[in-house]
């Protein structure tokens, strides 16, 4: 059976290119995992957000608000 040994030993021989290759592909199937649920989390968010705005639960604010609110709370 081959051991993740092994497998690292392989793929430290392979040339730059392969190697980076490689470690794309791994990350890309790593972002595949952590990003299942993201879609169908922020569509919730968003339906619960629209729901509140349209019953008046909350109210929007202008973006100057938000912008001029911004300034005051962060370090230049």
């Amino acid at each position: 059976m081959t051991t993740l040994e092994d497998i690292e030993r392989q793929a430290f021989s392979l040339p730059e290119d392969q190697r980076l290759l490689l470690a794309q592909k791994l990350i890309s199937s790593l972002d595949e995992i952590s990003n299942s649920g993201v879609e169908e989390a922020w569509e919730s968010e968003i339906n619960e957000r629209i729901e509140s705005y349209q019953s008046g639960q909350i109210k929007p604010i202008s973006a100057s608000k938000v912008f001029s609110r911004l300034k005051e709370i962060t370090p230049e």
